[in-house]
This record gives structure tokens, C-alpha cells and sequence, in this order.
């Protein structure tokens, strides 16, 4: 007999409902749910605490992926090809802005500057974003580190299938504005060790600083503070182009790459689940470093 449901406008049977009974019938999806339960497990995995011997083996292996990039990818003349190739297209819808950007940025002071913020990007503000977000913060700390690795990983099979010299190498009419000031040389052996000179696209540079802006600005309510810190992106892709190291394609393909790479990290690390007054206690969560209020 079937189960009567009772409705505004009287009782109808339903059809979702097993006879007998008056739950509706449920079909078993033992199939999603033991993929949801291992997509599950995955996460909470990824998103646990790494060892030290995690953190060794990460960084080697993005290490060695980009070196091997360097060696696949270390073709001068196809470098050099396409990047005058991205200059042509550049000029054919009005993008080519690198030569005037240098132009516009000729004070020595300026150049001297520029050449500094090149430099430190890279090896002093991306680690010391790290620290500070490790300081203040556990899930900006983590999302961070995973957005910079990411981005890292998914820029390097780029590397090596598409080398791209960068707009001062390649006799586009953009010169080499940190050798010529002096600050270092680009070209250096040292130089060319650490830095990929056919690594063009997308451009790191822009992908890390948008990702350090953008997780030092979750740190703070301060509005000022938060423009400032998301200004840094922004700051690091004119200096990557007026150094004559980047095209501006070079840089709008770093923030496609970090945007990926910043949704996947996400996904993965999520935000605690909120916690009671009482069982957070008056400072919040000491695990996560901060107050639940600076977290919310």
C-alpha cells in the first residue's frame, strides 16, 4: 500500500517512498562516495603539517624539474625566435609597452631602484612573506607555500617545451637596464646558473609577488595596508618590464599561472570550522597563530 503524505491540499501517495516504510527510497552510491572519501582523505593529507623530509623532498624535486627544464629547453635560437615572435604580436594589438615603459623610468635613480626590486623579489621578499605568514598565520602560511610551489611546477614544462628569451636579449629595441646601471649582470654565469635566461613565460617574477601581495594582505584589516600589499604585484610586473627582462604577455601568463596555481592551494587548505567562545577561549586558536577574529 502506498505511503500517504500529507499536503495543503490534502494526502497524496508518494512515489519516492518504499511500501512499508516512510522514508523515501535512497539509491546506494558506493561508487562517489568512496571517490568523495578518498578525495577526502587527499586533502586532509595535503593539508596536514610537512615534515621536514617533506618540505626537503618538495623543494628538491620542483628544483630538479626546473633544472632539467633549463637543460631540455636550453635551445638560444628557438628563445630567441619567440620572443621576437610575442614582440611582433605585442605590436599588432597595441601591447608592445616595454620600450616606452623604459623610456618613462630613464632617472638613474629610478633604474638604480627598479634594478633592487628585480633582484629582491625573487630572493628576499618571497621568503620573508614566507616567514611572516608562517608567524602570524598557518592556513595564509600554507596556501602561500603551495601557491609558490605550484606555480613553479606548472611553469616549468612550459619552459621546456616554449623557451623564451626575455625582451633584452632578444634585439627588440629594450635594453638590459640592471647590467647597464650596473646593479649586477644578467648575463653573468653566476646569473645564468640561478636564473633560466630562456624561462621568459610565464613570468615567475609577476606570479610570485601577486601570490606574497595577495597573502600579506590577508593578514591585515587594515585598509591602507591591504593596498599596499597587493600593490607589490602590480610594483614587480612594471619593474620586470622597464629591466627589459619580461614582456607584458610574459607577465599576464604569470598571473593565469598563479590564479591556477592560488585555487588549487584553495581547495586543498581550507578554513578551520569556527569554534565557540568557550572553547576557543579569549586569544582563539593558538594553533593557527592568530585570533579567530583575524582569521574570520
Amino acid at each position: 500500500m502506498p505511503v500517504i503524505a500529507p499536503t495543503r491540499a490534502g494526502t497524496l501517495p508518494r512515489r519516492d517512498a518504499r511500501p512499508g516504510t516512510s522514508a523515501p527510497a535512497r539509491r546506494p552510491r558506493p561508487v562517489a562516495d568512496a571517490a568523495r572519501a578518498r578525495a577526502d582523505r587527499l586533502r586532509r593529507r595535503l593539508d596536514g603539517r610537512w615534515s621536514a623530509r617533506t618540505t626537503v623532498l618538495v623543494l628538491a624535486t620542483a628544483y630538479l624539474a626546473y633544472a632539467l627544464a633549463h637543460v631540455v629547453g636550453d635551445d638560444p635560437g628557438a628563445a630567441l625566435a619567440h620572443a621576437r615572435s610575442i614582440a611582433a604580436a605585442e605590436a599588432a594589438v597595441g601591447l608592445d609597452v616595454e620600450a616606452p615603459l623604459q623610456r618613462a623610468l630613464d632617472a638613474p635613480a629610478l633604474v638604480w631602484l627598479l634594478g633592487r626590486v628585480y633582484l629582491a623579489a625573487q630572493f628576499v621578499v618571497a621568503p620573508l612573506a614566507l616567514a611572516v605568514t608562517a608567524w602570524r598565520s598557518r592556513l595564509v602560511f600554507r596556501r602561500l607555500r603551495d601557491t609558490l610551489l605550484l606555480s613553479w611546477l606548472l611553469a616549468t614544462p612550459v619552459d621546456a617545451a616554449l623557451p623564451v628569451a626575455p625582451p633584452r636579449l632578444a634585439d627588440v629595441g629594450v635594453a638590459d637596464t640592471i647590467t647597464a646601471s650596473g646593479s649586477s649582470a644578467m648575463t653573468s654565469p653566476v646569473a645564468t646558473v640561478v636564473l633560466n635566461p630562456f624561462a621568459a613565460v610565464p613570468s615567475l617574477h609577476v606570479a610570485f609577488a601577486l601570490a606574497v601581495g595577495a597573502a600579506l594582505a590577508a593578514l591585515t584589516r587594515r585598509g591602507w595596508l591591504r593596498l599596499l600589499a597587493l600593490a607589490w604585484g602590480p610594483v614587480v610586473a612594471v619593474t620586470v618590464m622597464a629591466t627589459g627582462n619580461h614582456f607584458a604577455l610574459d607577465a599576464l601568463a604569470g598571473a593565469a599561472v598563479v590564479a591556477l596555481a592560488a585555487a588549487l592551494s584553495v581547495a586543498v587548505h581550507r578554513p578551520p570550522r569556527p569554534r565557540t567562545a568557550a572553547a576557543a577561549g579569549p586569544v582563539g586558536d593558538a594553533r593557527a597563530g592568530t585570533p579567530l577574529a583575524a582569521r574570520a
